[in-house]
């Protein structure tokens, strides 16, 4: 018996969240195609660009980014590579529900890289402490 993984969404969660689960036969695409309009609108305005700037600077037609955050459209697979290198992030990033702000983390990877050791270890333990705060404020 083959185990096939769904991906679900909670649409009630205020979080980008998609969790995985074992059961089933197969994966809900309606999921993806109310998850992927969010989570591009929430990289497009991390990048602080009206969707008809990144539509006209994606050479497309105004409404290009709209009617997909509205759900009236998708990308091709060659849209969608286009986008993401737009927003300066790989398709794995895009899909990486664990990083909110991919393009950030992809910035702060290429400064700690210009670090000293003990520069970058201060920055992990920095790191550190504000992930502990923020599960901590969860909780």
């Amino acid at each position: 018996m083959s185990r096939k993984i769904y991906l679900i969404i909670l649409h009630n969660s205020t979080e980008m969240d998609l969790p995985y689960r074992k059961e089933g036969d197969g994966v809900n695409y309606a999921d993806y195609i109310d998850w992927i309009p969010r989570r591009l609108t929430e990289l497009r305005m991390q990048k602080n660009v009206s969707a008809r700037d990144m539509s006209l600077s994606l050479g497309q037609s105004p409404s290009y980014i709209g009617k997909i955050e509205n759900r009236h459209a998708l990308p091709s697979m060659t849209g969608f590579l286009y986008i993401c290198e737009y927003l300066e992030i790989t398709p794995q990033e895009f899909f990486n529900t664990q990083s909110s702000c991919p393009g950030k983390v992809m910035e702060i990877a290429k400064e700690a890289e210009k670090l000293t050791f003990e520069q970058a270890d201060h920055i992990l333990q920095l790191l550190r402490d504000l992930n502990a705060n923020q599960r901590n404020r969860r909780e």
